[in-house]
C-alpha cells in the first residue's frame, strides 16, 4: 500500500482494498452526528493523554 497526499493535502492511496464509507455516513447524519474540527486545543490534549500512558517520551 503506498500512501500519499494529493496537492490539495487529501489522503489517497493504492490499495487493493477499497474503502466504502457512504453508508456510515448516512447513519451518522441521521443521528445528527458531526465530527468537531481538530484544533490545537485538541491535539494538545491528544498528546498530553498519550504522554500520560507514557506512550510519547518527548
Amino acid at each position: 500500500m503506498i500512501w500519499m497526499r494529493n496537492e490539495n493535502g487529501h489522503l489517497l492511496y493504492d490499495s487493493r482494498i477499497h474503502i466504502v464509507n457512504g453508508f456510515t455516513v448516512w447513519f451518522l447524519k441521521q443521528i445528527g452526528f458531526e465530527w468537531n474540527e481538530t484544533d490545537m486545543e485538541y491535539l494538545t490534549g491528544y498528546i498530553n493523554y498519550f504522554r500520560s500512558l507514557g506512550y510519547f517520551k518527548v
